[in-house]
Protein backbone atom coordinates (compact mmCIF):
# COMPACT_ATOMS: atom_id res chain seq x y z
CA UNK A 1 0.00 0.00 0.00
CA UNK A 2 3.21 2.20 0.81
CA UNK A 3 4.63 2.18 -3.18
CA UNK A 4 1.31 2.28 -4.26
CA UNK A 5 0.52 5.50 -2.15
CA UNK A 6 4.27 6.56 -3.04
CA UNK A 7 3.77 6.16 -6.68
CA UNK A 8 0.25 8.27 -6.80
CA UNK A 9 2.23 10.69 -5.14
CA UNK A 10 4.64 10.69 -7.75
CA UNK A 11 2.30 11.43 -10.10
CA UNK A 12 0.07 14.44 -8.26
CA UNK A 13 3.55 16.18 -7.85
CA UNK A 14 4.33 15.97 -11.64
CA UNK A 15 1.20 17.09 -12.42
CA UNK A 16 1.31 20.15 -9.82
CA UNK A 17 4.47 21.27 -11.63
CA UNK A 18 3.16 21.20 -14.96
CA UNK A 19 -0.01 23.06 -13.68
CA UNK A 20 2.08 25.55 -11.90
CA UNK A 21 4.18 25.99 -15.17
CA UNK A 22 0.78 26.46 -17.36
CA UNK A 23 -0.37 28.96 -14.96
CA UNK A 24 3.00 31.32 -14.62
CA UNK A 25 3.17 31.43 -18.35
CA UNK A 26 -0.56 32.35 -18.43
CA UNK A 27 0.81 35.18 -15.82
CA UNK A 28 3.20 36.33 -17.63
CA UNK A 29 1.00 36.96 -20.57
CA UNK A 30 2.92 34.17 -22.78
CA UNK A 31 -0.55 32.22 -23.57
CA UNK A 32 0.37 31.25 -26.97
CA UNK A 33 3.99 29.06 -24.91
CA UNK A 34 1.36 28.08 -22.11
CA UNK A 35 -1.01 26.41 -24.75
CA UNK A 36 1.80 24.67 -26.19
CA UNK A 37 3.25 23.66 -23.47
CA UNK A 38 0.33 21.71 -22.08
CA UNK A 39 -0.20 20.39 -25.19
CA UNK A 40 2.66 18.66 -25.33
CA UNK A 41 2.79 17.61 -22.16
CA UNK A 42 -0.96 15.68 -22.26
CA UNK A 43 0.53 14.52 -25.68
CA UNK A 44 3.55 12.98 -23.78
CA UNK A 45 1.39 11.86 -20.42
CA UNK A 46 -1.17 9.89 -23.59
CA UNK A 47 1.90 7.92 -25.60
CA UNK A 48 3.00 6.78 -22.09
CA UNK A 49 -0.70 5.58 -20.94
CA UNK A 50 -0.99 4.16 -24.44
CA UNK A 51 2.36 2.20 -24.25
CA UNK A 52 1.16 1.07 -20.86
CA UNK A 53 -2.32 0.05 -21.95
CA UNK A 54 -1.51 -1.66 -24.90
CA UNK A 55 0.77 -4.20 -23.16
CA UNK A 56 -1.15 -4.25 -19.75
CA UNK A 57 -4.53 -4.03 -19.93
CA UNK A 58 -5.19 -4.85 -16.24
CA UNK A 59 -6.07 -1.63 -14.98
CA UNK A 60 -5.20 -2.05 -11.14
CA UNK A 61 -1.06 -3.45 -12.73
CA UNK A 62 -1.29 -0.54 -15.34
CA UNK A 63 -2.31 2.13 -12.98
CA UNK A 64 0.54 0.54 -10.36
CA UNK A 65 3.23 0.80 -13.50
CA UNK A 66 2.17 4.35 -15.09
CA UNK A 67 3.07 5.69 -11.33
CA UNK A 68 6.23 3.87 -11.15
CA UNK A 69 6.52 5.60 -14.36
CA UNK A 70 6.07 9.12 -13.33
CA UNK A 71 8.79 8.14 -10.03
CA UNK A 72 10.95 6.78 -12.34
CA UNK A 73 10.81 10.20 -14.44
CA UNK A 74 11.51 12.38 -11.41
CA UNK A 75 14.55 10.70 -11.39
CA UNK A 76 15.32 10.75 -14.50
CA UNK A 77 15.18 7.32 -15.22
CA UNK A 78 13.02 5.77 -18.60
CA UNK A 79 10.54 3.13 -17.50
CA UNK A 80 9.46 0.98 -20.65
CA UNK A 81 6.74 -1.72 -20.53
CA UNK A 82 6.04 -4.17 -23.14
CA UNK A 83 4.09 -7.67 -22.95
CA UNK A 84 0.21 -8.56 -23.09
CA UNK A 85 -1.79 -8.70 -20.07
CA UNK A 86 -5.79 -8.90 -20.74
CA UNK A 87 -7.62 -7.05 -17.90
CA UNK A 88 -9.18 -10.38 -15.37
CA UNK A 89 -5.89 -12.20 -16.40
CA UNK A 90 -4.52 -12.41 -13.13
CA UNK A 91 -5.65 -12.33 -9.39
CA UNK A 92 -4.16 -8.87 -8.40
CA UNK A 93 -4.39 -9.84 -4.55
CA UNK A 94 -0.81 -9.67 -3.75
CA UNK A 95 0.26 -7.75 -7.14
CA UNK A 96 0.97 -4.33 -6.38
CA UNK A 97 3.10 -5.32 -3.43
CA UNK A 98 5.21 -7.94 -5.32
CA UNK A 99 5.65 -6.01 -8.48
CA UNK A 100 6.09 -2.71 -6.71
CA UNK A 101 8.87 -4.05 -4.61
CA UNK A 102 10.60 -5.39 -8.38
CA UNK A 103 10.47 -2.05 -9.69
CA UNK A 104 11.14 -0.14 -6.89
CA UNK A 105 14.63 -2.24 -6.39
CA UNK A 106 14.98 -1.92 -10.33
CA UNK A 107 14.16 2.07 -10.29
CA UNK A 108 17.10 2.39 -7.40
CA UNK A 109 19.51 0.20 -9.34
CA UNK A 110 19.45 2.08 -12.22
CA UNK A 111 19.63 5.35 -10.24
CA UNK A 112 23.19 4.15 -9.32
CA UNK A 113 24.29 3.04 -12.35
CA UNK A 114 26.00 4.80 -15.71
CA UNK A 115 23.48 6.37 -17.93
CA UNK A 116 21.24 5.96 -20.36
CA UNK A 117 18.92 4.80 -16.96
CA UNK A 118 16.80 2.43 -17.82
CA UNK A 119 14.05 0.12 -16.33
CA UNK A 120 12.44 -2.63 -18.76
CA UNK A 121 9.47 -4.12 -17.56
CA UNK A 122 7.68 -7.19 -19.71
CA UNK A 123 4.58 -8.73 -18.24
CA UNK A 124 2.71 -12.10 -19.72
CA UNK A 125 0.30 -14.65 -19.03
CA UNK A 126 1.40 -17.88 -19.38
CA UNK A 127 -1.19 -20.64 -19.86
CA UNK A 128 -0.17 -24.58 -18.45
CA UNK A 129 -2.13 -26.16 -15.84
CA UNK A 130 -3.56 -22.82 -14.91
CA UNK A 131 -3.21 -18.91 -15.63
CA UNK A 132 0.29 -17.35 -14.65
CA UNK A 133 1.84 -13.77 -14.31
CA UNK A 134 5.45 -14.46 -16.26
CA UNK A 135 7.19 -10.75 -14.71
CA UNK A 136 10.64 -9.79 -16.07
CA UNK A 137 11.64 -6.72 -14.52
CA UNK A 138 14.96 -5.30 -15.48
CA UNK A 139 17.62 -2.62 -15.43
CA UNK A 140 20.29 -0.32 -16.15
CA UNK A 141 22.61 -0.47 -13.12
CA UNK A 142 25.70 -2.34 -12.25
CA UNK A 143 24.21 -5.72 -11.38
CA UNK A 144 25.37 -8.43 -8.59
CA UNK A 145 28.47 -8.68 -8.21
CA UNK A 146 29.66 -12.19 -9.27
CA UNK A 147 30.46 -12.84 -5.38
CA UNK A 148 27.25 -11.23 -3.93
CA UNK A 149 25.51 -14.25 -6.49
CA UNK A 150 25.03 -17.23 -4.07
CA UNK A 151 23.66 -13.95 -1.14
CA UNK A 152 21.02 -13.04 -2.73
CA UNK A 153 19.47 -16.60 -1.87
CA UNK A 154 19.92 -15.66 1.49
CA UNK A 155 17.32 -14.53 3.87
CA UNK A 156 17.77 -11.35 5.15
CA UNK A 157 20.49 -10.21 2.79
CA UNK A 158 19.81 -6.87 1.23
CA UNK A 159 22.28 -4.96 -1.32
CA UNK A 160 21.29 -1.85 0.60
CA UNK A 161 23.36 -0.80 3.36
CA UNK A 162 20.19 1.06 5.80
CA UNK A 163 20.87 -0.04 9.51
CA UNK A 164 16.97 -0.30 9.42
CA UNK A 165 17.14 -2.41 6.57
CA UNK A 166 18.93 -5.28 8.14
CA UNK A 167 17.34 -8.95 8.27
CA UNK A 168 14.19 -7.26 6.02
CA UNK A 169 14.81 -9.29 3.41
CA UNK A 170 13.23 -12.42 2.09
CA UNK A 171 15.82 -13.73 0.08
CA UNK A 172 15.06 -15.28 -3.77
CA UNK A 173 13.54 -19.18 -2.33
CA UNK A 174 13.94 -20.81 -5.57
CA UNK A 175 15.37 -24.05 -6.40
CA UNK A 176 15.16 -23.61 -10.08
CA UNK A 177 12.84 -22.47 -13.17
CA UNK A 178 13.05 -26.32 -14.56
CA UNK A 179 12.39 -29.61 -12.90
CA UNK A 180 15.94 -30.71 -14.05
CA UNK A 181 17.46 -27.79 -12.59
CA UNK A 182 15.56 -28.40 -9.57
CA UNK A 183 17.48 -32.32 -9.48
CA UNK A 184 20.45 -31.06 -9.85
CA UNK A 185 20.81 -28.59 -7.18
CA UNK A 186 19.13 -31.33 -4.80
CA UNK A 187 22.25 -33.25 -6.13
CA UNK A 188 24.95 -30.84 -4.72
CA UNK A 189 22.95 -29.35 -1.57
CA UNK A 190 21.21 -30.54 1.26
CA UNK A 191 17.20 -28.97 1.40
CA UNK A 192 14.42 -29.01 3.59
CA UNK A 193 11.62 -28.76 1.54
CA UNK A 194 10.67 -28.09 -2.16
CA UNK A 195 7.93 -25.74 -3.19
CA UNK A 196 6.65 -27.54 -6.26
CA UNK A 197 4.85 -26.16 -9.18
CA UNK A 198 3.05 -28.90 -11.11
CA UNK A 199 3.41 -26.93 -14.70
CA UNK A 200 6.97 -26.94 -14.92
CA UNK A 201 8.27 -25.68 -18.37
CA UNK A 202 10.23 -29.01 -19.05
CA UNK A 203 8.00 -31.69 -17.18
CA UNK A 204 5.30 -32.51 -14.96
CA UNK A 205 5.94 -31.77 -11.42
CA UNK A 206 4.32 -35.76 -10.95
CA UNK A 207 7.57 -36.62 -12.82
CA UNK A 208 9.68 -34.50 -10.83
CA UNK A 209 8.56 -36.06 -7.50
CA UNK A 210 9.19 -39.39 -8.98
CA UNK A 211 12.53 -38.39 -9.46
CA UNK A 212 13.11 -37.31 -6.50
CA UNK A 213 11.99 -40.23 -4.81
CA UNK A 214 13.95 -42.33 -7.06
CA UNK A 215 17.30 -40.72 -6.41
CA UNK A 216 16.43 -41.59 -2.60
CA UNK A 217 16.26 -37.95 -1.60
CA UNK A 218 14.16 -37.82 1.61
CA UNK A 219 13.00 -34.46 1.48
CA UNK A 220 9.61 -33.13 1.92
CA UNK A 221 7.38 -31.70 -0.90
CA UNK A 222 4.80 -29.49 -0.79
CA UNK A 223 2.81 -28.76 -4.32
CA UNK A 224 2.12 -25.03 -4.76
CA UNK A 225 0.21 -25.01 -7.83
CA UNK A 226 -2.78 -24.77 -10.32
CA UNK A 227 -3.46 -27.78 -10.74
CA UNK A 228 -7.04 -28.99 -9.26
CA UNK A 229 -7.61 -32.59 -11.20
CA UNK A 230 -8.09 -35.01 -8.53
CA UNK A 231 -6.07 -37.82 -10.35
CA UNK A 232 -2.98 -35.32 -9.66
CA UNK A 233 -4.15 -35.02 -5.99
CA UNK A 234 -4.19 -38.34 -5.61
CA UNK A 235 -0.84 -38.50 -7.52
CA UNK A 236 0.58 -36.38 -5.27
CA UNK A 237 -0.22 -37.56 -1.97
CA UNK A 238 0.96 -41.48 -2.93
CA UNK A 239 4.28 -39.32 -3.60
CA UNK A 240 4.55 -38.46 -0.25
CA UNK A 241 3.77 -34.35 -0.05
CA UNK A 242 3.15 -32.77 2.78
CA UNK A 243 1.12 -29.99 1.71
CA UNK A 244 -1.45 -28.99 -1.36
CA UNK A 245 -1.55 -25.08 -2.03
CA UNK A 246 -3.69 -24.26 -4.84
CA UNK A 247 -3.41 -20.79 -6.73
CA UNK A 248 -4.27 -18.43 -6.55
CA UNK A 249 -3.49 -17.62 -2.93
CA UNK A 250 -3.05 -15.01 -0.60
CA UNK A 251 0.30 -14.40 0.90
CA UNK A 252 -1.27 -15.56 4.46
CA UNK A 253 -2.77 -19.27 2.68
CA UNK A 254 1.13 -19.38 1.99
CA UNK A 255 3.02 -18.45 5.42
CA UNK A 256 0.24 -21.06 7.20
CA UNK A 257 1.43 -23.74 5.35
CA UNK A 258 4.88 -22.94 5.88
CA UNK A 259 4.69 -22.02 9.17
CA UNK A 260 3.05 -25.22 10.29
CA UNK A 261 5.58 -26.89 8.39
CA UNK A 262 8.26 -25.44 10.60
CA UNK A 263 6.32 -26.44 13.55
CA UNK A 264 6.36 -29.93 12.45
CA UNK A 265 9.78 -30.02 11.68
CA UNK A 266 10.48 -29.18 15.09
CA UNK A 267 8.58 -31.58 16.79
CA UNK A 268 10.20 -34.22 14.58
CA UNK A 269 13.60 -32.95 15.80
CA UNK A 270 14.31 -35.13 18.78
CA UNK A 271 15.44 -38.49 18.34
CA UNK A 272 13.95 -40.69 20.76
CA UNK A 273 10.18 -42.85 20.79
CA UNK A 274 6.74 -40.99 20.73
CA UNK A 275 4.47 -41.67 23.62
CA UNK A 276 1.87 -43.05 21.85
CA UNK A 277 -0.41 -42.69 18.97
CA UNK A 278 -1.71 -39.41 20.05
CA UNK A 279 1.39 -38.04 19.86
CA UNK A 280 1.61 -39.16 15.99
CA UNK A 281 -1.55 -37.56 15.77
CA UNK A 282 -0.99 -34.19 16.90
CA UNK A 283 2.40 -34.17 14.56
CA UNK A 284 0.63 -34.76 11.45
CA UNK A 285 -2.42 -32.60 12.65
CA UNK A 286 0.38 -29.75 12.88
CA UNK A 287 0.70 -29.62 8.98
CA UNK A 288 -3.41 -28.88 8.60
CA UNK A 289 -4.49 -25.70 8.36
CA UNK A 290 -6.86 -24.81 10.97
CA UNK A 291 -9.06 -23.01 7.71
CA UNK A 292 -7.76 -24.67 4.53
CA UNK A 293 -9.99 -22.89 2.80
CA UNK A 294 -8.66 -19.63 3.76
CA UNK A 295 -12.55 -18.08 2.98
CA UNK A 296 -13.03 -14.57 2.90
CA UNK A 297 -14.44 -12.86 6.56
CA UNK A 298 -17.89 -13.74 7.07
CA UNK A 299 -18.42 -17.34 4.63
CA UNK A 300 -18.55 -20.75 6.30
CA UNK A 301 -17.19 -23.84 4.75
CA UNK A 302 -20.70 -25.46 5.28
CA UNK A 303 -22.05 -22.94 2.96
CA UNK A 304 -19.27 -22.43 0.62
CA UNK A 305 -19.28 -26.57 -0.04
CA UNK A 306 -23.20 -26.43 -0.41
CA UNK A 307 -23.31 -23.86 -3.39
CA UNK A 308 -19.67 -26.20 -4.57
CA UNK A 309 -22.26 -28.80 -5.13
CA UNK A 310 -25.30 -26.79 -6.56
CA UNK A 311 -23.12 -25.05 -9.17
CA UNK A 312 -21.22 -28.42 -10.12
CA UNK A 313 -24.56 -30.42 -10.15
CA UNK A 314 -26.16 -28.02 -12.52
CA UNK A 315 -27.02 -28.87 -16.02
CA UNK A 316 -24.90 -26.15 -17.82
CA UNK A 317 -24.96 -23.26 -15.72
CA UNK A 318 -26.61 -21.88 -12.42
CA UNK A 319 -27.84 -18.12 -11.87
CA UNK A 320 -27.16 -16.46 -8.73
CA UNK A 321 -30.87 -16.47 -7.95
CA UNK A 322 -30.95 -20.35 -8.90
CA UNK A 323 -28.56 -20.42 -6.87
CA UNK A 324 -29.96 -19.15 -3.82
CA UNK A 325 -33.46 -20.83 -3.99
CA UNK A 326 -31.51 -24.24 -4.10
CA UNK A 327 -29.69 -23.38 -1.10
CA UNK A 328 -32.18 -21.35 1.10
CA UNK A 329 -30.41 -17.96 1.43
CA UNK A 330 -30.59 -14.67 -0.14
CA UNK A 331 -29.47 -14.12 -3.68
CA UNK A 332 -26.71 -11.39 -1.77
CA UNK A 333 -24.96 -14.06 0.17
CA UNK A 334 -25.36 -16.53 -2.65
CA UNK A 335 -23.83 -14.04 -5.14
CA UNK A 336 -20.90 -13.41 -2.90
CA UNK A 337 -20.03 -17.32 -2.67
CA UNK A 338 -20.39 -17.77 -6.30
CA UNK A 339 -18.08 -14.42 -7.00
CA UNK A 340 -15.40 -15.93 -4.93
CA UNK A 341 -15.82 -19.41 -6.65
CA UNK A 342 -15.27 -17.02 -9.87
CA UNK A 343 -12.26 -15.00 -8.40
CA UNK A 344 -10.46 -18.39 -7.72
CA UNK A 345 -10.95 -19.46 -10.98
CA UNK A 346 -13.19 -22.62 -10.46
CA UNK A 347 -16.28 -21.32 -12.01
CA UNK A 348 -16.59 -19.03 -15.55
CA UNK A 349 -19.14 -16.11 -15.71
CA UNK A 350 -21.18 -16.62 -18.51
CA UNK A 351 -23.99 -13.79 -19.79
CA UNK A 352 -27.36 -15.91 -20.16
CA UNK A 353 -29.64 -14.19 -22.82
CA UNK A 354 -33.18 -15.02 -23.65
CA UNK A 355 -35.20 -12.53 -20.94
CA UNK A 356 -36.23 -9.00 -21.38
CA UNK A 357 -33.47 -6.33 -20.27
CA UNK A 358 -30.11 -7.00 -18.86
CA UNK A 359 -28.60 -10.26 -19.36
CA UNK A 360 -28.63 -12.36 -16.50
CA UNK A 361 -24.85 -13.77 -15.52
CA UNK A 362 -24.55 -17.63 -15.07
CA UNK A 363 -21.85 -19.53 -13.07
CA UNK A 364 -20.46 -22.73 -14.22
CA UNK A 365 -17.93 -25.08 -13.21
CA UNK A 366 -15.22 -25.40 -14.88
Amino acid sequence: MRGFAESLRSQAHEAANRLHTVVSLIELGRVEQARDFATTQLGVAQRLTDRVIAAVEEPVLAALLLGKAAQAGERGIELLVTGDVPEGAVDTGDLVTIVGNLVDNAIDAAAAGPPPQRVEITATVREGHGRELVLRVADSGHGLPAEDMANAFTRGWSTKTDDRLIGRGLGLALVGATGVEALRLLAREPVDLVLLDMGLPDRHGLEVCRAIRAAGHSVDIMAVTSARELPVVRAAVSQGIVGYLLKPFAFAALRDKLERYAAYRAQLSGAGPVAGQHEVDRMLATLRSADPSHLPKGMSRESFDAVVAIVRAADGGVSAAEAAAALGASRITTRRYLEHLAGIGLVDRVPRYGGAGRPEVEYRWK
